[in-house]
């Protein structure tokens, strides 16, 4: 794992001769509850600022209106990823909520994800995208967005990646819903600020 797999590295580089290197250190993640870390002492919501916008930009691109809010990752091994996702999710639903004016009027707002590893221990991940678009009635008709909680395309949130295909299939089957995909959260504004700001946060020069 990164988590892992990075220390390791940063201690090999580290320890090399040559000039003199600046101290390195993993920056925080970008979806972070630590309240010391965060202006405010609030847990950082702009992940799920980014996917609100990412939200509006589909509706207001494919005409949407009501629809059931996916908010889907990779999955993962490592409970702390999903507990990532479900924060994601909660300050989702609490900016929809708070904004009285808003057109957005979600029938549901849930997390899952495009993976998981087999066996219960893994039970952290919650439900798979295909799961729910075939087993739960508010997604299986009306409009749904997926909201992409993925950087880049690449190959499983691109138009023709795993996440889509995952759609089609469902789509094909028994889900009768009207099923679009947000663009992915990278190359956002808020996403630039936030990686900035953790730099800031990781990085010490030398002698510090």
């Amino acid at each position: 794992m990164v988590s892992e797999f990075m220390p390791k590295q940063v201690e090999t580089v580290r320890a090399e001769p040559g000039p003199r290197m600046p101290v390195m250190s993993i920056a925080p993640t970008l979806i972070c509850g630590c309240p010391f870390l965060c202006p405010g002492a609030k847990s950082d919501d702009r992940v799920a600022r980014i996917l609100l916008e990412r939200i509006k930009e589909a509706m207001k691109k494919h005409g949407l209106s009501s629809p059931a809010i996916l908010v889907v990752d990779h999955g993962s091994p490592t409970a702390a990823v999903a507990r990532c996702r479900d924060q994601v999710t909660s300050q989702l639903s609490a900016l929809i909520a708070a904004d009285a004016q808003d057109s957005l009027r979600p029938r549901a707002v849930v997390g899952c994800c495009m993976e998981r590893r087999d066996g219960p221990e893994y039970d952290f991940n919650g439900r798979l995208l295909e799961q729910v678009l075939e087993e739960q009635s508010v997604f299986q008709q009306g409009d749904v967005i997926v909201a992409l909680m993925f950087l880049q395309p690449g190959r499983h949130a691109g138009p023709n990646g795993d996440v889509a295909q995952i759609i089609n299939k469902a789509t094909e089957g028994g889900c009768k819903a009207n099923v679009v995909m947000t663009e992915v959260i990278g190359a956002h504004d808020l996403l630039v600020e936030v990686l900035t700001e953790r730099l800031g946060q990781a990085f010490r020069p030398a002698g510090w």
